[in-house]
């Protein structure tokens, strides 16, 4: 199929919200790449152009688009208090829900550690950090999934505030009484 003013940014992503879609009627592993190819309306050269046999591929690149289209839609408030991300995983909440109900909390692992994590390969003291950015991100946004995505990212903000005071204060204190003994 050609046409003429396609971009490739436009067929990979058609290819992606296909599987998406179709996710939301059947198992991921029972998922062909045939039925994507007719769901997107490009046939399978068009998608081994861009995609191998790694449909994974097509969910993390989802990810990454619309963490990136958040990021240009709400510029101040990525840049602005660390709630960006919670803001744009309340905003695609389904992405994130049917990736969990599909039992595919590994591609969300993956989601948070290319949004976050360091450059493969890097050792650097800046990619541990990043590497625990993102494993951070993961937890608190599981927690968050296990629980419906019920809460706003304000509520989870003032959340994770409440108890990290609470777990700094439990330290100090028990470091405080083993130094007394």
């Amino acid at each position: 199929m050609r046409r003429k003013d396609v971009t490739p940014e436009f067929i990979k992503r058609a290819f992606a919200i296909s599987l998406f879609e179709i996710m939301q009627e059947k198992k991921f592993e029972d998922i062909t790449i045939t039925e994507i190819c007719l769901k997107a309306g490009f046939g399978r050269t068009s998608y081994y152009r861009y995609y191998d046999n790694d449909r994974e591929k097509l969910l993390l690149y989802l990810g990454h688009v619309e963490w990136a289209k958040y990021k240009d839609q709400y510029p101040d408030e990525a840049a602005q208090d660390g709630l960006a991300f919670l803001n744009c995983m309340y905003h695609y909440k389904n992405y994130f829900l049917t990736l969990h109900r599909q039992g595919l909390d590994s591609t969300i692992v993956k989601v948070m550690f290319n949004e976050f994590g360091g450059v493969k390969g890097e050792m650097s003291e800046s990619s541990y950090a990043k590497a625990f950015v993102a494993g951070g991100t993961f937890g608190i946004a599981y927690e968050w999934i296990l629980g419906g995505c019920e809460e706003t990212p304000r509520q989870i903000k003032a959340k994770l505030d409440l108890g990290l005071r609470k777990e700094i204060q439990d330290a100090e204190v028990l470091n405080a009484i083993n130094h007394r003994f």
